[in-house]
């Protein structure tokens, strides 16, 4: 998937300043970055399925695998967050 110049750009720049300043880029930001070099396989088989998983993570790095889990808690907090807002502001859960 060919990504539009200055979205391109943007992911570069949000990544380099976030490596650089060990800032955290928006939801929004980190979508469309995961989204550029997502990677799928079709499994016949859970087995499969869970075998192809294994091997993708073992061949990250540490510091990668890292930063993917660190990623997902992340996103869990600001969908935690976001949702708890709601209920503040509704009053209600």
């Amino acid at each position: 998937m060919q990504l539009p110049c200055h979205v391109s750009q943007q992911i570069f720049a949000t990544n380099v300043g976030c490596c650089i300043l060990g800032c955290m880029s928006t939801l929004e930001e980190r979508t469309v970055a995961r989204r550029s070099r997502l990677i799928s396989h079709r499994a016949h088989s859970f087995s499969e399925a869970e075998l192809w998983d294994l091997q993708y993570w073992q061949s990250l790095t540490p510091e990668e695998r890292l930063s993917a889990h660190v990623a997902i808690l992340r996103d869990v907090e600001l969908v935690k967050g976001r949702s708890t807002s709601r209920e503040d502001s509704d009053g209600h859960r």
